[in-house]
């Protein structure tokens, strides 16, 4: 009887331990992924604005929510009226869209930026993008259209083609190009 009794001890005593060092290995694994999770949702980012707009043949600006809402303005010269139009729109990027977005604006990379500095040529566009992370973080960079930075220039790609897509949608826009207005949350 004593035998059967130490054994049944020993049985719980080992089921006690395999129990707590589960607990204790969820714990830690938990508390890990809790903390990469709060990591990678630091660095993704709140909002992106995209100045691109030439004042004599218009260009777009785009404005971006981390959710995947925002809107454009694509901007072209009316000719006959010797002025620049605007038609706006809203957009809807898509989750794999937002999610390709975030693995190429990151603050390292934006941090590093660096373009030279010098006058625009003739008929030249500067580029203006103005990102802001979860964590309230902020950055304005810039670059002339024929100064060549392959990071910048995918991000500025694939941002155009964010607003190429909303542009298959009605307009909820149309009229004389207002180069002051901006999006609530912008």
């Amino acid at each position: 009887m004593a035998h059967k009794r130490r054994q049944f001890v020993w049985f719980l005593s080992a089921l006690w331990l395999v129990t707590l060092g589960s607990i204790l290995l969820d714990t830690l694994f938990s508390g890990r992924s809790h903390a990469e999770a709060e990591g990678r949702k630091a660095d993704m980012f709140h909002s992106i604005t995209l100045k691109d707009v030439h004042p004599l043949h218009g260009g777009q600006n785009l404005y971006l929510r981390g959710d995947g809402t925002g809107f454009c303005q694509v901007i072209a010269w009316n000719q006959k009226a010797t002025n620049l139009l605007e038609k706006r729109f809203s957009l809807h990027a898509s989750p794999d869209s937002i999610t390709h977005l975030n693995t190429l604006i990151t603050p390292d990379f934006l941090s590093a930026f660096s373009t030279r500095d010098r006058p625009g040529l003739p008929d030249e566009t500067r580029s203006t993008m103005s990102v802001t992370w979860a964590t309230g973080r902020s950055l304005r960079i810039s670059k002339w259209a024929n100064d060549a930075h392959p990071s910048f220039d995918e991000i500025h790609g694939k941002l155009l083609t964010e607003c190429r897509s909303a542009q298959k949608t009605k307009a909820i826009y149309e009229g004389a190009y207002d180069h002051g207005w901006v999006p609530d949350g912008f």
